[in-house]
């Protein structure tokens, strides 16, 4: 029998598989992400059964580009960063952040008459906030939210003044980074939402006028 043709007596073949399916069963396994709207804790609309509440839409959402990524991102001391390996966004992070914005400001707003952006131009909402997330930080101390956003009319050339915002959260009790990320995440869009409806309710009542 030729050297090619060998085979591997049974006993070593057996450890070979043991040490194959060892290594299969302790290799890390990753976890997916989604931020998800807490409409519980969500702000009302004041006369939430009010009629021809004005269409809404968020957008462009920006991040900085250090977030721009699939893994979960955040803070270590003397402004390092850690990178979860195993920690994934289910998606990009711009698309969960828009969609739970908006699903905070259209409750609050009392409209079902929502947009994302982009939107169609044939489509454009009455009323529509843009924001540019300056600063994204969780720590184990708790998470900070900073924003520059603005409301303004898709349909016109009018903008209103833009607004820099910084909200805060704590992590949520006996959790850590990154687990803690995505809901610290959801409770900072939700106290932003808060911020941005003062403003939003008064434009859409002048929209309704």
């Amino acid at each position: 029998m030729t050297a090619r043709h060998r085979r591997l007596p049974a006993p070593a073949l057996a450890l070979a598989l043991i040490g194959l399916l060892s290594a299969c069963a302790a290799s890390p396994v990753s976890h997916y992400y989604l931020l998800e709207a807490d409409t519980a804790n969500a702000s009302a609309s004041p006369s939430p059964g009010q009629a021809d509440t004005p269409s809404l839409g968020v957008g462009p959402l920006s991040i900085p580009p250090y977030l721009q990524r699939d893994h979960l991102v955040y803070h270590l001391a003397d402004s390092r960063l850690q990178v979860a390996a195993y920690h994934q966004w289910a998606e990009p992070l711009e698309d969960g952040m828009t969609r739970v914005l908006l699903l905070h400001l259209t409750r609050g707003l009392g409209t079902h008459n929502l947009r994302r952006f982009p939107w169609h131009p044939e489509r454009a909402p009455d009323l529509a906030v843009s924001v540019d997330i300056l600063a994204l930080e969780l720590r184990s101390t708790g998470a900070t939210l900073t924003a520059d956003w603005q409301v303004y009319r898709p349909n016109t050339e009018a903008a209103g003044a833009g607004h820099v915002s910084t909200v805060h959260a704590g992590l949520p009790a006996g959790t850590s980074p990154p687990e803690a990320l995505p809901a610290v995440y959801a409770e900072l869009l939700r106290r932003l939402a808060d911020v941005i409806l003062t403003t939003l309710r008064a434009d859409a009542e002048s929209t309704a006028d």
